[in-house]
């Protein structure tokens, strides 16, 4: 079963909605939940957050009168889903061990050779977590046109309008977190999404010297992240889910969760240090990313306007997206 937002056909003009749905059923969620006879439900306008919140609250035969009530409700037609993102949800993006790991080594030096046999050393240590803040802005709704722009930078140069893309699978907080530990922290998951990160390949490389990644992942209205949110029910995710890429139809990447560079509870634990909120997002890709598409995996990839990319996951859905000529694209 999956939360979603999705826009719908009022008497005059379509309004936003939280809903719950299953393959292609989908209904508002407060009218299943009164259906279903369950207390302390938000109120239908509430944020989806609220909702999340709300959702990962039940017991285990609550959420079966929900499934069960969903199964008689009256499916929705003419709905379009939006992104499954609150305006106030912190979302962040976990780094992989990728060259930037390496300081110490020059751009150039980090081939696909080096990199693995770095990873493969008996001594070899994972680096610290890195996260980049993706905010809500930065986000776009399934099937968007992303917009591609050429930036202007404050020294006054222009970049050259180079981007790439990586696929995500998102984890959704459902439980407030605060300085949790590694063996309770997957109780606070509600449930997964997937995410499309698209960056400024160039500003990328210039913030990293400097240790800062802001600019280049928060371009808006780049980054889609759903169709839903598949709910976990507090089962976990296991190692073996699976989620794919691909880009004009072409596979570009395959991966599972146990491809990860660090484990959801571990990250989870991580960023509690911060506190986290039903609704946040912890976006996690693949452990090891190399471009030039001769290294375990064929990501980060660049994109250019005419592109057609598609993420996909079993229970959750396909991700599609097409990219376009943004503000001053010659």
């Amino acid at each position: 079963m999956q939360l979603g937002v999705g826009l719908v056909q009022a008497p005059f003009l379509a309004r936003q909605v939280v809903l719950v749905g299953e393959g292609r059923r989908w209904a508002p969620l407060a009218d299943v939940f009164a259906r279903a006879g369950l207390a302390g439900a938000p109120a239908a306008e509430d944020s989806l957050s609220r909702w999340i919140g709300c959702i990962a609250a039940l017991r285990r035969g609550e959420m079966r009168r929900l499934e069960t009530a969903l199964a008689c409700h009256p499916e929705i037609v003419d709905l379009r889903l939006v992104r499954p993102v609150d305006d106030g949800a912190k979302i962040m993006v976990i780094g992989g061990w990728s060259p930037a790991s390496r300081p110490d080594l020059a751009p150039g030096e980090m081939t696909p050779h080096v990199m693995t046999r770095w990873m493969d050393a008996e001594d070899f240590e994972r680096p610290p977590i890195t996260a980049f803040k993706k905010f809500c802005s930065a986000t776009a709704d399934p099937g968007s046109a992303l917009p591609l722009p050429i930036l202007h930078l404050v020294h006054g140069a222009s970049t050259t309008g180079r981007f790439t893309v990586d696929a995500a699978l998102a984890v959704v907080i459902g439980k407030p977190a605060l300085r949790v530990s590694r063996r309770d922290a997957l109780r606070h998951v509600a449930g997964i999404t997937l995410m499309i990160d698209v960056w400024d390949d160039e500003v990328f490389l210039e913030e990293s010297r400097v240790r800062r990644g802001m600019l280049a992942r928060n371009l808006p209205r780049l980054s889609p992240v759903g169709p839903g949110i598949r709910l976990t029910g507090g089962s976990g995710i296991d190692d073996q889910f699976e989620v794919s890429f691909s880009i004009n139809g072409v596979s570009r990447q395959r991966f599972r969760v146990v491809d990860f560079a660090y484990g959801i509870a571990e990250v989870i634990a991580f960023c509690s240090s911060m506190g986290l909120e039903p609704g946040d997002m912890l976006a996690f890709g693949a452990r090891i990313a190399v471009a030039d598409g001769t290294g375990p995996l064929d990501t980060p990839a660049a994109i250019a306007p005419g592109d057609s990319l598609e993420a996909a996951a079993e229970g959750i859905g396909t991700l599609p997206a097409n990219v376009v000529a943004g503000e001053g694209w010659g």
